[in-house]
């Protein structure tokens, strides 16, 4: 019969048969239970242990071997061996109150094992035998390390939400904000209250076209997100622009849930990015437009004449003596002049034309839509009479010209190098017509520039090669009847012998950069030369080099002329440098300080070409100068021309007056000689007497001029 049908009473007697086969089926029943019960404690995720009063380990279940990393169950006897390896304060506490018979739920312990972390619950509770008292402690844990870690992921993503420098929104599909973080509201003035529920379309500045909002919205749903600058409403008005990245957010079925924007205000950025801009592209000084921004516009303005079939016109402007009043004056009064020369052209074209500063006192003009020739003179002629009115600087009363050169397209060249070049080759032009003025450019202007170029080159190989010496042309007493020093002049002929005049190549030098190295040359030359006629026991005075004005401000000017003399082992009073007026008028104090360190060293001065500059009396006195020259041009015409006569008597007087020695330049007939003795000047050099010669030469021509004196 069944288990169920079995009723037992208290006191009453069964037979052994049946008691026996009751006692067997409650065996077998409990047996099943038990298992049951040891397969439910040992699958199970949740740790459980539980030893007696003594301390003895009786349970473990393979969930808390797996976390604690118990290879077996003797591992540890004894709940004290558990807490040796796992040590944990609050665990043992709750532990010995349990010994008591105190409960303890939600313990919560953490615990690193081989590099992981887990968090456990715990439910520590006291076991009773049947008579209530407390004969051992079981611990039931629950595994919530997941559960900690994305609480831990959600405080995280919350911190970052909130504290996070750039804005975020957050919105459902339908593109309406659900959320908002703290940079959002720092950045746009809109509080998180104000734009729950809305568009963010409402911060839209109106900026941008409804195709860049399509385009966006369409790259947007195609790829997933969509990054870029856009430029929004601030709740105050004010625009501002961001950078934006949006991402589409969809869940594992693929459906789109909610839109994240994230976005930086980039106003200082872009601010930045406008002054770095502004240095790449335009003046520093000025704020014109530099070379690059120039180049860059003639190449467009350019592209789109040819197009038209169009003219153009580049202009090219130099402003003149600009560089005398920047080293006289100073820099700080040199700046404002050139900002005023800036807004002077400016004023001077058309709002459509630009005007750029190339450097220095260089600056170029780009005229567009022109319609004649005539409509580009006039703003030349503008320009140079604008540019020519006087400035008025801290007190200073300036006054400086502009040259200017102009080329016109395609005529003139189909691209801007062309351009550019025979703009500036017309510009050299309006110098040499005497400055403030304009030239067009022509065919013969190229053809001077090539061939000034062509000059420049073979003068390059010339120096290389040394084939150009100095000649030397005699300085004649005529009152003493004999020669009393010379000039050094540089003398240079070509691959076929054909001399090349130095009014060709002294010029050339001085605009390629070659001048320097010229006149280095002919100084160490004539300082060999010397020291040759010294070794002969030649006498001749002294000999005069002339110097350039590159070579004048040089900083090794006075180391060039120190080791020349010293290599040569030279007598300094032997040697004599000859500058012109306008060089030492460039820059009096300077020029001051240079020919005192020169005079110092032992050399003799001369100014070269004395009447066609423009020196005064007070700076004369100044200069430690030996000599006057007075200029060739005086001399030329001295017998027909009262002026030129006067000039000559005045510049005598004064240098007698000041005590300083007078050389008259270029004398070819008796005539000028016995008028320049009448007023007292002595000394002449000129072809009458002796033109230039070799070095060799130079001690028969001067014994055969005292022989003819002599006669």
């Amino acid at each position: 019969m069944g288990r169920q049908d079995i009723h037992y009473k208290p006191g009453t007697i069964y037979e052994f048969n049946s008691v026996g086969k009751v006692i067997e089926e409650m065996v077998g029943e409990l047996s099943e239970q038990s298992k049951y019960i040891t397969d439910i404690f040992e699958a199970g995720n949740s740790p459980i242990i539980s030893w007696d009063k003594d301390g003895s380990i009786r349970v473990v279940n393979n969930a808390m071997q797996r976390i604690f990393d118990l290879q077996s169950v003797g591992q540890i006897k004894n709940i004290d061996d558990f807490f040796k390896c796992y040590p944990n304060s609050e665990a043992r506490t709750a532990c010995q109150d349990a010994l008591i018979g105190k409960t303890t739920s939600a313990l919560e312990t953490i615990s690193k094992i081989n590099d992981r972390t887990y968090y456990i619950v715990w439910s520590v509770t006291p076991v009773r035998d049947t008579q209530d008292n407390v004969s051992g402690v079981i611990c039931m844990g629950q595994d919530v390390t997941e559960r900690r870690v994305a609480e831990g992921n959600l405080r995280l993503s919350s911190t970052v939400f909130d504290n996070t420098a750039e804005g975020i929104i957050i919105t459902d599909h339908n593109a309406e904000i659900i959320d908002v973080n703290t940079a959002f509201s720092e950045i746009t003035g809109f509080s998180r209250e104000e734009v729950i529920g809305q568009n963010p379309r409402l911060m839209k500045s109106g900026r941008h076209s409804e195709k860049f909002y399509n385009d966006m919205w369409r790259k947007l749903n195609n790829n997933g997100f969509w990054r870029g600058e856009i430029w929004d409403r601030r709740k105050n008005g004010e625009e501002f622009p961001k950078w934006l990245s949006i991402n589409a957010c969809r869940n594992e079925k693929g459906k789109l849930t909610h839109y994240v924007a994230v976005f930086s205000d980039i106003t200082d950025k872009k601010a930045d990015e406008e002054k770095l801009e502004q240095l790449a592209h335009f003046d520093h000084l000025t704020g014109l437009p530099n070379r690059i921004l120039f180049q860059d516009r003639l190449h467009t303005a350019l592209a789109r004449s040819r197009r038209e079939k169009a003219h153009l016109a580049v202009l090219f402007v130099d402003l003149d003596r600009f560089k005398q009043i920047n080293d006289s004056l100073g820099h700080r009064v040199g700046d404002l002049l050139l900002k005023e020369v800036s807004k002077r052209l400016l004023y001077s074209v058309r709002e459509i034309d630009t005007v750029a500063r190339l450097s220095g006192d260089e600056f170029t003009v780009i005229l567009t839509d022109i319609s004649s020739i005539e409509a580009v003179e006039m703003i030349a002629s503008r320009i140079v009479k604008s540019l020519g009115a006087p400035y008025f600087f801290e007190g200073h009363e300036l006054f400086v010209s502009a040259s200017v050169g102009i080329a016109i397209y395609p005529t003139d060249g189909e691209n801007s190098v062309d351009l550019l070049r025979h703009a500036d080759v017309a510009m050299y032009h309006a110098k040499e017509k005497g400055r403030n003025n304009y030239q067009f450019f022509n065919a013969e202007m190229n053809e001077k520039a090539q061939s000034q170029l062509s000059l420049a080159n073979k003068l390059r190989v010339a120096l290389n090669r040394k084939l150009i010496h100095p000649h030397y042309q005699l300085k004649v007493d005529t009152q003493l009847g004999k020669p009393i020093g010379l000039e050094a002049l540089a003398r240079w002929n070509d691959e076929r012998g054909k001399p090349i005049s130095p009014v060709k190549f002294i010029p050339v030098a001085e605009e390629h950069g070659l001048i320097g190295r010229l006149g280095k040359s002919i100084l160490n030359q004539v300082c060999i030369q010397i020291r040759m006629w010294q070794d002969m026991g030649v006498e001749f005075g002294s000999v005069a080099v002339n110097l350039s004005a590159q070579q004048f401000r040089d900083a090794n000017l006075l180391n060039d002329i120190k080791e020349a003399i010293e290599d040569n082992r030279i007598d300094p009073m032997s040697l004599e440098v000859e500058v012109t007026e306008n060089m030492v008028m460039d820059d009096v104090e300077e020029a001051i300080r240079i020919l005192h360190d020169i005079k110092e060293m032992g050399l003799k001065i001369s100014i070269d070409d004395f009447g066609t500059g423009y020196s005064s009396l007070s700076y004369l006195k100044r200069f430690p100068v030996d000599t006057l020259k007075i200029d060739r041009t005086f001399i030329r015409d001295l017998s027909v021309d009262n002026d030129d006569a006067a000039i000559v008597s005045a510049i005598v007087s004064m240098a007698q007056k000041l005590e300083i020695n007078v050389v008259a330049e270029g004398v070819e007939t008796q005539e000028q000689v016995d008028f320049l003795r009448s007023v007292n000047c002595n000394v002449v050099q000129g072809f009458l007497y002796a033109k230039p010669c070799a070095g060799g030469e130079v001690p028969l021509v001067w014994h055969r001029m005292i022989e003819e004196f002599e006669e």
